[in-house]
């Protein structure tokens, strides 16, 4: 989780993650260039990111990703 974390302080990433309400899985792009850095990603189950097309917030659990991999 440090490396995909050090990714996303750099640039962004493609995250594929299940919904922990269905059975969906979801995709996108996320960084944390430009936006809030939450404390609690280091430690919490979740991480706080920032969507690329949408430039909202969104929280991943972090047991709930599939794959991802750095776009830089």
């Amino acid at each position: 989780m440090n490396e995909l974390m050090a990714a996303l302080r750099g640039g962004t990433c493609y995250i594929k993650y299940k919904s922990v309400t269905s059975d969906k899985e979801h995709e996108g792009h996320y960084t944390l260039i430009g936006g809030y850095d939450a404390p609690s990603n280091n430690y919490s189950d979740k991480l706080v990111v920032v969507s690329t097309k949408t430039k909202m917030y969104e929280d991943i659990v972090k047991d709930s990703i599939i794959e991802w991999k750095s776009l830089e």
